[in-house]
């Protein structure tokens, strides 16, 4: 009998979708930054309409273009949690590449000092 490598994984280390993935990703995290996080994936995954394994280098940079009309604070905490996300996927051997890797986010102002 032939042993599937993905068979020897722990079925809680197993993610089957998006949903999945963004539920594991999102478990633990405070009810503020949960909703947060989840808005923030929600529209990048509505912005580009294909599944996480699909997304390319491309998808996510039209997705930050489309981000200009936010204040640069925003900007930045979308494309974490969104880098994050990715972060988490690959890890998770859900994602082949991490294409949210190679973006670096914005530097910020510091406006308070």
């Amino acid at each position: 009998m032939k042993t599937n490598v993905r068979d020897s994984i722990s079925p809680s280390l197993r993610v089957s979708d998006d949903e999945r993935l963004i539920a594991m990703w999102l478990h633990g995290k405070s009810d503020n930054t949960r909703d947060a996080y989840y808005r923030d994936v929600l529209a990048f995954t509505d912005f580009v309409d294909a599944p996480l394994p699909r997304v390319g280098l491309e998808d996510l940079q039209a997705w930050i273009d489309s981000l200009a009309h936010y204040r640069p604070a925003t900007r930045a905490r979308k494309l974490s949690s969104v880098k994050s996300l990715l972060s988490f996927g690959h890890r998770m051997g859900y994602l082949e590449v991490n294409v949210g890797a190679v973006v670096k986010p914005a530097p910020i102002k510091d406006v308070l000092a």
